[in-house]
């Protein structure tokens, strides 16, 4: 008698009629949620899907080999879907990828389906310009990007624009080269002082062109181990 709910009467038919069933609900969509934020660094496409399908796949195999779910194939425990059907348009043009998972609990013998949703990274290209022609100008960016791979800085000069090289020191560049630090975690770049590294030109354009996201990057996470 302890095991149904208050919402599990009868007449109410709710998928979360049993304790049990909900409290591994609960387990499984924290679990997704905590195990797929590295997806809100990457972009949201077929790939990322493939990847998603794989990781939720292999966490899910690992509770039905424990017994977690009725079926005796994984076919009939388990689904997951994370595809075009899984989301729409708006989704997409808002970088928001969706993972839609169902299991067979133990009781009741009835598929339930949760919904885990996260944001991607996504494409900013950001006006910085113009340069100050001082040395060791810094600029702040309006995002904070994902790293510094994929990160192309564009400096306009005589000649048209430039693409500009992302160093990890400044120190032991030429006084002509065209050179930048990135800090990705601070959002911030600096260009040379006209000593170690060149200095861009005044009144001169700058544009970045990098990938943004949110949450906090684990690449250590691993799934939960259910108890």
């Amino acid at each position: 008698m302890g095991s149904p709910t208050i919402q599990g009467a009868d007449q109410a038919a709710s998928e979360w009629k049993y304790v049990p069933v909900r409290r591994l609900a609960l387990y499984i969509e924290e679990s997704l949620d905590l195990g797929t934020q590295w997806a809100v660094f990457e972009p949201n496409d077929e790939p990322l899907w493939a990847r998603l399908r794989l990781d939720v796949g292999e966490f899910l195999n690992g509770l039905f080999r424990a017994g977690a779910f009725q079926g005796r194939t994984p076919r009939e425990a388990y689904f997951v879907k994370c595809d075009g059907s899984t989301m729409t348009q708006d989704d997409l043009d808002n970088g928001v990828v969706r993972i839609v998972v169902g299991f067979a609990p133990l009781k009741p013998a009835e598929f339930v389906v949760i919904q885990i949703g996260q944001q991607t990274a996504r494409q900013a290209t950001e006006q910085l310009g113009p340069a100050t022609g001082e040395p060791g100008q810094e600029i702040s960016l309006a995002r904070r990007p994902v790293s510094k791979e994929g990160f192309v800085l564009q400096v306009e000069g005589p000649l048209g624009w430039t693409s500009w090289m992302c160093v990890e020191e400044l120190e032991g560049c030429g006084p002509d080269d065209p050179a930048f630090t990135l800090d990705a975690e601070a959002g911030v770049i600096r260009f040379g002082d006209g000593v170690n590294g060149a200095i861009p030109p005044a009144a001169a354009g700058i544009q970045a062109s990098y990938r943004y996201g949110s949450g906090l990057r684990d690449e250590g996470q691993a799934w939960p181990t259910i108890s």
